[in-house]
């Protein structure tokens, strides 16, 4: 009975600590895709602001 207890345990214990790592993971993906985002985001601004330095305007 106590080692059919420990061994739930250890399941359990086992299952958290992949969920966490799961968690994890996923918001690695998440933080990564948002910086991409904020990035391109600055890309396309900073090019807005070359355009319009040299005179040009934006097509959007």
């Amino acid at each position: 009975m106590v080692l059919a207890a420990l061994l739930c345990s250890l399941v359990l214990l086992a299952a958290a600590f992949l969920g966490c790592a799961l968690i994890a993971s996923s918001h690695d993906i998440a933080v990564s895709r948002w910086r991409e985002r904020r990035d391109v985001g600055r890309s396309a601004a900073r090019a807005a602001q070359v355009a319009e330095a040299l005179g040009l305007r934006a097509a959007w």
